[in-house]
């Protein structure tokens, strides 16, 4: 990144009359205490020490990015454009895409209104819950709803943390991992791990 000093704009690489949705998950913008690197660079191995360098080089980029589109520099502080690493940000103003919510999209699909009605019991999951979870994703979102809904939750996760502040209730979570397994180790025995989690947790085998 660092090499490049100038991004040319390109046009006509949509149909006319085409519009492009990008579904995101997140609802984190670009930069900042709240930006990709900062909440999900740590997830993805990113050193403390190497987070400030990371930081301006994906402001310079997007500042080239916005200059050459003629979009405002106040569009990296929208919602959801620190999406996957900024490629959120990088689709919605190089194309000109619309950010939605993916949660929402997705639940429309899917009529997941209906199924929360029926349901009594919600179980859902994802690799490490922790308080980025609760800022749009998508099991943080059903879990949120489910909650609201007053329908019994578990969550059943690799790993868990940072839900202490966040006034999310830490009893319906359940770590799938045993402590002090190397990642490489949970990542292989994934399915043996839930298998035991959901018998301490429901009592069946």
């Amino acid at each position: 990144w660092p090499t490049i000093n100038r991004i040319e704009a390109c046009s006509g690489v949509l149909p006319k009359g085409f519009e492009l949705r990008v579904a995101c998950d997140v609802e984190n913008p670009l930069l900042g205490p709240m930006g990709a690197a900062a909440i999900f660079g740590p997830q993805k191995g990113l050193l403390p020490s190497n987070y400030d360098e990371l930081e301006f080089a994906t402001s310079q980029m997007a500042k080239m990015l916005c200059d050459a589109c003629a979009v405002p520099y106040q569009s990296m502080a929208q919602p959801g454009t620190g999406a996957a690493g900024g490629a959120a940000f990088g689709l919605k103003v190089g194309l000109g895409t619309h950010i939605v919510p993916g949660y929402e999209l997705v639940k429309n699909w899917i009529g997941l209104n209906a199924k929360l009605d029926r349901a009594n019991i919600v179980i859902t999951g994802e690799g490490r819950f922790d308080a980025s979870s609760l800022q749009g994703k998508g099991p943080g979102a059903l879990a949120l709803e489910s909650i609201a809904n007053g329908k019994q939750l578990f969550v059943f996760a690799g790993g868990l943390g940072g839900l202490e502040k966040s006034n999310f209730p830490t009893d319906s979570t359940h770590a799938i991992s045993p402590i002090g397994m190397p990642l490489a180790e949970a990542l292989q025995t994934t399915g043996r791990n839930l298998h035991r989690a959901i018998e301490s947790v429901f009592g069946t085998s």
